[in-house]
């Protein structure tokens, strides 16, 4: 088991790391969503969950994330709901070279983005607690995963099935690439040359529309 020891503040919409805050407000670069850290213990606790499920460890983040739940009954945890969506659907917000933020899927789970009682929970919860700012951003955050899984299932149904499919994490909690992208690329390169390989860095942009 991997232990994290070593965690920044992340953003608890798309999971980016977080800059310099003001008070309890903290401002989100990647995605535009505004954090406010009302609950400090809650906040710890979310940020190491963010930590494990940024690892791509879902079970495991989805169990601290109910715990969290359950500490912190009737408080506005509708950024902790919002994970467990992010859990269920197995995915994980990385950063494309203009700074963009889009939906990397580790596992295509065939339930719908649309019906997750996570999510709805997710939104009803910002709603109760006034903050409609969250609302957007879920709703667009989930827009771009329904998006990205209607294109896995074109791809699926379009393609011939792929030898080889390769997954990586492509930035760190600090926003930089990480190594795992050139081996990724490295081994595009090596092995697309007798097998059809799945990149998403080239085979994404070759899909028909």
């Amino acid at each position: 088991m991997e232990l994290f020891t070593n965690f920044s503040l992340s953003c608890g919409n798309c999971g980016a790391p977080l800059g310099e805050g003001h008070g309890n407000k903290y401002h989100c670069v990647y995605c535009g969503y505004d954090s406010y850290i009302t609950n400090p213990k809650m906040q710890d606790s979310l940020v190491f969950a963010n930590s494990v499920r940024e690892s791509a460890q879902f079970d495991m983040a989805s169990s601290l994330y109910r715990k969290i739940l359950d500490r912190h009954n009737g408080e506005d945890v509708s950024d902790v709901y919002w994970n467990l969506f992010l859990c269920e659907q197995n995915v994980i917000f990385e950063t494309d070279e203009k700074g963009d933020r889009f939906p990397s899927f580790y596992r295509i789970i065939s339930d719908s983005a649309e019906d997750s009682p996570y999510y709805e929970k997710a939104v009803s919860c910002a709603k109760k607690f006034g903050a409609d700012w969250k609302v957007s951003f879920y709703e667009s955050m989930k827009e771009k995963i329904v998006r990205a899984k209607d294109l896995y299932r074109r791809i699926k149904e379009s393609e011939r099935p792929y030898d080889i499919f390769v997954c990586f994490k492509k930035s760190d909690n600090n926003g930089s690439t990480t190594p795992d992208t050139q081996i990724g690329m490295d081994i595009y390169n090596e092995f697309s040359r007798d097998y059809r390989v799945f990149f998403s860095e080239r085979s994404l942009f070759t899909v028909p529309g």
